[in-house]
């Protein structure tokens, strides 16, 4: 996949997109819900959401938004994605372990935490 600046959508576009059977419109809706949308507590449910996916693009972009969700509202679920983030690290996909090591390093820097609550 290549990188595509993420679309401002209307939320009822949004919510189609996080709808669809299509891995490239579930990681715009996603991309677009997290980036533009403002919307904390819908950005982590469906990142969590997404970080369960068999998909490993899909699931690499739940992980991913957890450093975006960190970084733009200084916030993030801890109980929630620790242990998602800690399980990515030791995956056998290199997209899901790095996905997941640049989260940490966002989570860590912009939360001011040590990144070793996550290993």
């Amino acid at each position: 996949m290549k990188y595509e600046e993420p679309l401002e959508y209307e939320f009822e576009k949004i919510s189609e997109l996080l709808e669809s059977n299509n891995d490239s419109d579930l990681i715009n809706g996603l991309l677009s819900l997290v980036l533009k949308s403002g919307n904390y507590d819908l950005s982590m449910e469906k990142s969590i959401e997404f970080s369960y996916s068999e998909s490993e693009w899909i699931k690499g972009c739940g992980i991913e938004c957890f450093g975006h969700i960190a970084r733009l509202h200084k916030k993030i679920e801890l109980d929630s994605v620790t242990q998602i983030l800690a399980s990515g690290l030791k995956s056998k996909s290199r997209i899901i372990a790095g996905k997941s090591e640049s989260a940490i390093e966002d989570i860590a820097h912009f939360l001011e935490l040590d990144r070793k609550i996550f290993q």
